[in-house]
């Protein structure tokens, strides 16, 4: 029950700090920025 719950808050919290940490937005960014490159 509340040890589950415990465990997922945290799965959720370290992938965040993860996936943050390495500029997935970033990397979404210049993606879009070449596909609508490609397009125009």
């Amino acid at each position: 029950g509340m040890h589950t719950v415990a465990s997922s808050t945290t799965l959720l919290q370290a992938q965040r700090d993860y996936f943050g940490g390495h500029g997935i937005e970033r990397v979404d960014r210049e993606g879009r920025f070449h596909l609508d490159g490609s397009e125009a």
